[in-house]
């Protein structure tokens, strides 16, 4: 049996995954098709909607073709999980004559980063996505997509044509009661990426939301020295600000950055303070205690 693996965020499913999955039924040729939704991509932070939700409308939506399945693997492990973990798991369990995995042109530069990926292209063959004018390198398979839906776009511009017709009322239900969540969540992942594009190291972002700690969301980031934290948070100024973002209080000491923007904190450490303080751990527990009260 030849099967393919299709993962992603979904958040939320939009009429382009829809096309994919359309377009490699036709085009590959597999018996069976894997949809994988993930519970955080290993390359971010965090998603809007919740798991249950993407799962369930991601099953929904593709119910009329028998030989897709839509599997909880990486939703079950509540954590980021490796491409070559799926895969791995997939093959013990169907052993496939030939296995393809379907990824996004976009993913390509990030390729060489992932987990065990030498293992991973000795398991699969890959399958590219592509949207637009890439060069895509020529041992790889492609599938030619002319459609522009994004989940950012959805999340962002209120795109709702990008949105399955069987799940629209309850995406933009969700997005309506959940606007003020989804924004602070949208401008801590910003944060994140912003500290990510200027070097800082071993980001953590923690939603707090729903706990009794005075901010909803804290992010922390390594700088590589204390002239590297001053100048991350000057970026942050510079790019936020303009935006509307207010940093009501910011402390300042050699090793470590504190700044407050209401509802969302940042620590910028240096690498041996951050060790001393070991604030993942106080936060991780808060964390906990959260989820057990859901």
């Amino acid at each position: 049996m030849n099967i393919a693996v299709f993962g992603g965020s979904f958040d939320p499913p939009h009429v382009g995954h829809l096309a994919i999955i359309e377009k490699a039924l036709k085009e590959l040729p597999i018996e069976r098709l894997f949809v994988v939704p993930a519970f955080i991509n290993p390359f971010k932070k965090g998603t809007l909607f919740p798991a249950s939700l993407r799962l369930e409308w991601m099953r929904r939506l593709t119910k009329h073709h028998p030989e897709v399945a839509v599997i909880d693997f990486e939703i079950q492990k509540g954590c980021p999980t490796p491409t070559i973990e799926t895969i791995r798991h997939l093959k013990e369990h169907y052993t496939p004559q030939n296995l393809y995995l379907i990824i996004g042109s976009d993913q390509l530069p990030d390729l060489p980063k992932w987990h065990s990926i030498e293992e991973l292209k000795k398991q699969v063959e890959f399958v590219i996505i592509t949207r637009e004018e890439r060069a895509i390198p020529p041992n790889f398979r492609v599938i030619e997509l002319n459609n522009p839906s994004s989940s950012t776009k959805i999340r962002t511009k209120d795109e709702e044509d990008s949105i399955p017709e069987s799940i629209k009322g309850e995406v933009l239900s969700f997005m309506k009661n959940h606007k003020e969540s989804l924004l602070r969540k949208e401008r801590a992942q910003e944060i994140v990426e912003i500290l990510d594009s200027k070097k800082a190291e071993n980001i953590e972002l923690f939603d707090l939301s729903g706990s009794d700690y005075l901010v909803d969301y804290v992010v922390i980031a390594t700088a590589l020295a204390d002239k590297h934290a001053a100048s991350l948070l000057d970026t942050l100024k510079t790019e936020l600000k303009p935006k509307g973002e207010t940093f009501y209080a910011t402390e300042e000491s050699d090793n470590w950055i504190v700044t407050d923007l209401g509802d969302i904190m940042i620590h910028l450490f240096t690498e041996n303070h951050r060790k001393k303080f070991n604030l993942e751990e106080f936060l991780a527990g808060l964390k906990k205690e959260k989820n057990r009260s859901l």
